[in-house]
């Protein structure tokens, strides 16, 4: 089994740390664009991918010790950045780019033909991402951070906050004593 998967990553042609494992059933899509530390842990069914376009080169670096389960999605068209020893939970979609609406005449297209806007990602380290949550083009969410189940991240989270919601933000942040302090609410 070992052989299996030591042979996989050098098919796909992933850059990788030692002890990293992607399960059957895996997705790895244009693995010359990526970056793995050691100890790096992907669940079955899950998809990450670089996409290259003219304008971009992409960049997908997985820091140490990083566990994605199953179901998870990762997109990359320029540069997406996840921290040593965070989690990412089940069915979690991540991605630096989408479709673009600003051009003239875009609901008349396929918006598969519409230009994508591209703005780096970044999740610092011992984060723990919850499931179903979804992290939008240019987010920064900071060192430490808990992310609620089925939140839906469009904006930078500073470190040490546990943040929820439909947009994400945060509800309370952690002490060095590590207790959880409420935020006031705006």
């Amino acid at each position: 089994m070992l052989l299996q998967i030591i042979t996989a990553f050098k098919l796909w042609k992933v850059k990788h740390g030692h002890s990293c494992y992607a399960a059957p059933l895996t997705d790895i899509c244009n693995g010359q664009y990526m970056e793995f530390g050691s100890n790096v842990r992907i669940c079955m069914y899950s998809r990450v991918a670089c996409i290259k376009t003219r304008s971009c080169s992409p960049r997908l670096i997985i820091g140490d010790d990083v566990f994605i389960n199953g179901h998870s999605h990762i997109t990359c068209a320029q540069q997406v950045i996840i921290g040593c020893d965070t989690t990412i939970a089940d069915c979690v979609y991540i991605s630096d780019h989408n479709h673009g609406f600003s051009a003239p005449n875009t609901f008349r297209k396929n918006i598969m033909s519409t230009p994508l806007e591209v703005k780096p990602v970044n999740i610092g380290k011992r984060c723990w991402i919850g499931t179903h949550v979804c992290i939008l083009p240019g987010v920064t969410i900071g060192d430490d951070c808990v992310i609620g189940a089925g939140s839906v991240v469009t904006r930078d989270i500073p470190p040490q906050s546990l943040a929820v919601g439909i947009p994400c933000k945060p509800i309370k942040t952690r002490l060095e004593t590590g207790e959880w302090i409420k935020l006031p609410q705006s």
